[in-house]
């Protein structure tokens, strides 16, 4: 594993095998990726089919070793994705009602190729184990669950 630090403060890390590739081109870094003439690093490093895009397995853009890369579809990928900065909710895929005096006001919900599974609970605990179990099940390898309190 080596890091590769560019002036403007990014660090990358490539793998052994990414070394060769990295000294036989000229990089330039972009905002979350390194390209040359030719094209990207992540896309030079594992090729993959027009139908089919690379995923980061730990959602670091910067990581670029191969183990940490796999060829997916775009559906695949979207899966693989934490919670947006800008959510005013604490967990991914859990929100509060807005009718606060239900009897189960936190909602949790995983949507999967258009269908949605929604459930109903008492507590923001409880809709986050559901929610996490539930996306384990349906996006198995890219499923990612909240993080543990």
């Amino acid at each position: 594993m080596i890091k590769v630090i560019y002036p403007n403060g990014q660090v990358f890390t490539i793998c052994r095998t990414g070394l060769e590739l990295f000294i036989s081109h000229e990089w330039t870094a972009l905002t979350k990726y390194l390209v040359c003439r030719q094209g990207f690093f992540h896309k030079m490093l594992l090729p993959c089919p027009p139908n089919q895009v690379i995923d980061h397995k730990n959602r670091d853009y910067y990581d670029l070793r191969l183990s940490n890369l796999r060829a997916c579809s775009p559906k695949e990928n979207m899966r693989n994705r934490g919670k947006f900065k800008n959510s005013k909710n604490t967990y991914k895929g859990v929100r509060r009602s807005e009718d606060r005096l239900r009897p189960k006001p936190w909602q949790a919900r995983v949507y999967v190729d258009g269908r949605r599974y929604t459930k109903r609970f008492a507590t923001e605990q409880e809709a986050r184990k559901w929610y996490d179990e539930k996306v384990k099940e349906l996006h198995g390898e890219f499923a990612v669950p909240n993080k543990e309190d």
